[in-house]
This record gives C-alpha cells, sequence and structure tokens, in this order.
C-alpha cells in the first residue's frame, strides 16, 4: 500500500516500579504499574536529524540503538505536549516510531502486527541500553488506561495487562512540570536501590486491591518515599489542593521524575489547572485516561482494527491490546 504512515500513541506515566537487570537487554525491565494518558503524541517520516520535535531537531540517545539493532536508519517527527525528559515516555515513543520508520523502509510496516512486535523489542533494547526506559514500552502496547507489568522485558518476554476498573472514567488528569531537573539516566543510576525497595512495597500493596484509586494512594507513597515528592513539596501542594482533596474532588495526586500528576473529577479541571499555575513551574494541560494504546495507521485509510489488537507481548500468551 502507498502513502503515509502515522504513529500514534498515548503517554505512558508510571506511577510506581520495581527495576530487574538482566545481561540481556530484551529480559531487562520493570514490574509496576502506571497509567495511559490521552491527547497522546504523533509521529510521521521525515528526512534529516533521526527524531525532530515540531521540526525542531532533538538530540536522543535512543536512536542509535534502535539502527544498530535494526540494521537501517531512520527519521520521525514528533508532536507532543509534554516534553521529552520529565517522565512522559516521550522516549520510548520515539524509540517505537523510529523502529516502525526502520521496519517500514525494510518492507515490513508495523501496519502489521508481526512487524510491530519486531520493533517494539527493538524500541526496548534501545531503552534498556540508554537506560531512558524500562517499562514503557510494553505498556504503550498494551493499551487499556490502567496498565500493570507482571514481568520485566520486552513484548514477547515481558508480561503486562489493563486493569478495569470503571472508576477512572469519573476522573481527568491534570499534568505539570516541578521544579527539578533528573535525567533517567542519573535517576537509575542513583536511586535503583531506593526504587526497588519502595517499589517493591508498592507493587505488593496493589497486588492485593488492583484499582485506579488504590494506585493514586500508592504513587503518592512511592513519590514521597524515593524524593521525587519532596516535604516541601508535598506541603504546597496540600495546602493548595486541602479543600477539594477533602471534598472528594481530588482523588489524588503523584510525581514521577519532574511530571506532576493529579487525578481530579470530571467538571472541576479548570479550578485545579488555576490552583496549580501558582504552584507548579508549567501546567501541561488536561488529560484524559487512554484506552487504546501505540499503533501505526496508513494517513487517511478507515482501518476496522488497529495495528496492535491480537499480537501477543508474551510467548504463546495473548494480552490484551497488543
Amino acid at each position: 500500500m502507498e502513502g503515509v504512515i502515522i504513529y500514534r500513541s498515548p503517554h505512558h506515566v508510571s506511577g510506581f516500579w520495581v527495576p530487574y537487570r538482566h545481561e540481556d537487554p530484551e529480559l531487562m525491565g520493570s514490574l509496576g504499574v502506571g497509567i495511559l494518558l490521552e491527547p497522546g503524541m504523533e509521529a510521521r517520516s521525515c528526512r534529516g536529524c533521526s527524531v525532530s520535535l515540531d521540526g525542531v531537531c532533538i538530540e536522543m540517545s535512543v536512536a542509535q540503538y534502535v539502527f544498530e539493532r535494526l540494521g537501517v536508519s531512520s527519521c520521525v517527527n514528533i508532536r507532543s505536549t509534554v516534553p521529552p525528559g520529565v517522565g512522559g515516555a516521550v522516549s520510548a515513543f520515539a524509540s517505537i516510531s523510529l523502529a516502525c520508520e526502520a521496519m517500514r523502509i525494510r518492507g515490513h510496516p508495523c501496519t502489521s502486527r508481526e512487524a510491530l512486535l519486531e520493533a517494539s523489542r527493538a524500541a526496548h533494547y534501545a531503552e534498556v541500553r540508554a537506560l531512558t526506559g524500562l517499562g514503557d514500552v510494553i505498556a504503550m502496547l498494551t493499551g487499556g488506561g490502567l496498565v500493570m507489568r507482571l514481568r520485566p522485558g520486552a513484548p514477547g518476554f515481558g508480561h503486562a495487562i489493563a486493569i478495569d476498573d470503571p472508576s477512572v472514567d469519573g476522573f481527568s488528569i491534570v499534568l505539570g512540570i516541578v521544579e527539578r531537573i533528573l535525567s533517567t539516566p542519573n535517576m537509575l543510576r542513583g536511586m535503583w536501590d531506593s526504587i526497588y525497595n519502595y517499589g517493591s512495597i508498592a507493587y505488593r500493596f496493589f497486588q492485593d486491591d488492583p484499582g485506579f484509586l488504590r494506585f493514586l494512594e500508592l504513587s503518592n507513597m512511592f513519590s514521597r518515599n524515593t524524593g521525587f515528592l519532596d516535604r516541601d513539596l508535598a506541603e504546597r501542594f496540600n495546602r493548595s489542593l486541602s479543600t477539594h482533596m477533602r471534598r472528594g474532588v481530588v482523588a489524588g495526586y503523584y510525581v514521577k521524575k519532574s511530571l506532576l500528576v493529579v487525578a481530579v473529577e470530571k467538571g472541576y479541571e479548570g479550578e485545579i489547572v488555576e490552583i496549580l499555575e501558582k504552584v507548579v513551574k508549567r501546567v501541561l494541560g488536561v488529560y484524559r485516561i487512554a484506552r487504546k494504546g501505540y499503533e501505526a495507521v496508513w494517513d487517511g485509510v478507515d482501518t476496522p482494527r488497529s495495528s496492535q489488537e491480537g499480537v501477543s507481548t508474551n510467548k504463546g500468551e495473548a494480552s490484551r491490546g497488543l
């Protein structure tokens, strides 16, 4: 088929996770739980530098590892309302999209399930080698809103599922950026033990009571224990949001790297945005829980099934949404 392929994905923001090392990058990864958010990201083929954001070239270390793995160079231009490096899985999206473009050049576009699976494995490999992410790729391809990673590793080796909780439909998510500069490689190198220990506790608690509100509670606990949400920042948020939290308008909040995530009852988003604009460095906007995961579609072609449906994320076992 002739035409242009569009790559789309929601943002993935982990609330807590448990990192696992392995000498094989495809088997290295994390357990954990995160949410998928839209409006998400979109990418198309381009010319010039490997990755550009809204037409401006940016450096992304994952690109060299994608090309190393697939043996083909490619280029994508990304549109995203969440900037790279703050915790919104932009690097994972870039990795998958670069890999899909490489597969297209090789004659196997990611509109097929098999090509998407191969591309996602290459993307996970690149994320692990660059230390830019351990579980975003498999979560983004799984879809389903609230995603739990059950076994670490790349799609086909790791395993993730969507947690079905109808309560998520009553909330919007407000995202903001806090005053912190923390790269993922530095985070993983410097905070590995802390993240592993506190992530393990949160993960066990969630296994006993999986659901959206429990996720928010445990993510807040994890944020505090690891230092993503320090005491001063937590006190400022609590003072600003206390009335809305008592009323249940704010169901919970947490911080992942530099990204603040606030769950707000629908209809009150404007009030919370106005409050947060006085507290955080920048409010990115209001987002929705996204059910659909990563997809590659032909521009202008109405496809009845998305490219990720029916692809197995685990050898011999199908997982919802991928």
